[in-house]
């Protein structure tokens, strides 16, 4: 379902002190290459993921992760600041661990109970062009604290999963009558940028 792109009433943008802790990953330092088992300031980790330092290109700065250290993993932190009702959008960078099997890396995106699922495909790249894509998830915040979290969907016991860099939260108009479709949905609509991604 789409909204009619003829409806200009919008929403306005609600001013958020909601932030992501961290969200290039560059603390702590790897340990060069890549800390397996790494836990990036301010996120709490469930599995095992890998701090990546140069192993291979980040997005932005020096670090990014791979969420599977041995099996997929799940990063998240509760972010505090978000304005009851408004419309935000949880954007990040995608890539996956060339090194391995599978060729498609899986992740599930989630801010709250709102959650968009992505892939990405390493087939083309390397660890000097990863290929990173933007992606992007936008959800209705439900309360001023919600849990933002990121989950490695590959079979388990690969230690080679998807990529994450730059991950960010910015506040955005909604179209009224998307606002309606998103309360219909539960909060949900999953974006992409440069890449179809699935919905949640």
């Amino acid at each position: 379902m789409t909204v009619a792109a003829g409806i200009f009433c919008m929403v306005g943008v609600a001013s958020s002190a909601a932030t992501i802790t961290n969200g290039g990953f560059e603390a702590p330092t790897a340990n060069p290459e890549f800390t397996s088992g790494g836990v990036p300031d301010g996120w709490q980790v469930t599995g095992t993921v890998d701090l990546i330092g140069t192993l291979w290109q980040p997005q932005e700065g020096n670090q990014s992760i791979d969420l599977s250290a041995g099996a997929p993993a799940t990063i998240s932190q509760n972010v505090s600041g978000f304005v009851v009702n408004a419309a935000y959008e949880l954007s990040f960078w995608l890539s996956g661990n060339p090194g391995g099997d599978p060729t498609v890396k899986m992740l599930t995106a989630s801010a709250g109970a709102t959650t968009g699922n992505f892939t990405f495909d390493t087939t083309s790249t390397s660890f000097t062009d990863m290929g990173w894509l933007e992606q992007a998830l936008r959800f209705r915040a439900t309360s001023e604290t919600m849990l933002i979290s990121f989950t490695g969907t590959d079979n388990p016991g690969t230690p080679f999963g998807a990529a994450l860099d730059n991950v960010s939260l910015a506040a955005v108009p909604v179209p009224a009558a998307g606002l309606l479709l998103l309360t219909a949905l539960g909060g949900a609509v999953a974006l992409g940028r440069r890449k179809k991604v699935a919905t949640a």
